[in-house]
């Protein structure tokens, strides 16, 4: 899936929820009786919540390239500011998928008619990769006591800096997900992860467009309204485009939402795709790596992800 974000045309930035919604939002559906907002005004709202979160998050990542406090003594905690930012982001995201979803299923008179209605499923099926890949994170923090961690690796030149999410493993050592990393190797790098949370934006927004539009429901416009902060947003593409494309070793062989500019001198455009396979690179050589964690004053085996070539397993 492409998509063009024009950054000198305000309107091009808007999600294709918005006009739609903005269309509807005069309609008489079923959200009030099911105790939600105006469909426009929860879509306003869970929207605002992302782009802010993803501004801070962006903010502070960007500060951590720049002062590098990972490669010196004196600042062990360094991380924590930007894991709390970062999973501020992912509640956000969450809270975002949820609201379309009720969106489009408070359109239905009961929910039993929304979950059975083809349209509903189509819309889930569409969503289901970043809805799944978000949710898996958001309820592992939830309800298993999972943790964000930190993990930089670099050099003099080069930093890679993500993370990984912190769980008990069956066998009592505390280590990175198996549910969410694969073979417990592997990490994310958050360059990397906030190009795929904004085409998850973009294209979870897309997807509701179309089922709304599926549906027999009068337009019903209720007059000029504004529907997201422009600036805002052509200043978080432009820097989620400029941070570093580089991944950890499991990521290099992954489809990866690509963040490019494609303007011709006159605009300003972003092409927004996903999936995208980037041309297979090597994995810089003698990297330090940092890991950010905390004890829980009982566990004493810890695993990290694995930071160079993968391991072979045994048949």
């Amino acid at each position: 899936m492409l998509i063009q974000l024009d950054l000198s045309d305000g309107d091009s930035l808007d999600t294709a929820a918005a006009s739609v919604l903005q269309e509807l939002a005069g309609a008489q559906l079923y959200h009030s009786r099911l105790g939600m907002r105006n469909p426009f005004g929860a879509f306003n709202v869970a929207l605002q919540s992302v782009w802010e979160s993803l501004s801070r998050c962006v903010e502070e990542l960007e500060r951590v390239v720049l002062t590098r406090p990972f490669a010196r003594d004196g600042d062990p905690i360094w991380f924590e500011e930007l894991l709390r930012r970062h999973e501020s982001l992912l509640y956000s995201l969450m809270e975002y998928i949820e609201t379309c979803h009720s969106i489009l299923t408070g359109c239905f008179p009961t929910q039993d008619l929304a979950k059975k209605h083809s349209v509903t499923r189509d819309y889930e099926r569409a969503v289901k990769e970043y809805r799944n890949y978000v949710a898996k994170i958001v309820n592992a923090i939830k309800h298993s006591q999972a943790r964000l961690r930190s993990i930089v690796a670099f050099s003099d030149r080069v930093s890679i800096v993500g993370y990984y999410v912190e769980s008990a493993l069956p066998d009592g050592v505390i280590g990175p997900n198996e549910a969410i990393h694969r073979d417990g190797d592997e990490a994310f790098s958050i360059g990397l992860e906030l190009r795929y949370h904004l085409f998850g934006i973009y294209s979870t927004a897309s997807a509701l467009a179309t089922a709304l539009k599926q549906l027999p429901i009068p337009k019903a416009p209720a007059g000029s309204l504004a529907s997201s902060a422009n600036q805002l947003i052509v200043n978080l593409v432009e820097r989620v485009a400029a941070l570093d494309a580089l991944g950890f070793p499991s990521e290099l062989d992954k489809c990866q939402a690509r963040l490019t500019h494609a303007g011709d001198g006159t605009t300003s455009t972003y092409a927004l795709e996903y999936p995208f396979r980037p041309l297979r690179v090597s994995f810089p050589t003698q990297l330090q790596v940092s890991i950010g964690t905390f004890g829980d004053a009982v566990s004493s085996v810890f695993r990290f992800p694995m930071i160079g070539e993968r391991r072979v397993r045994d048949p």
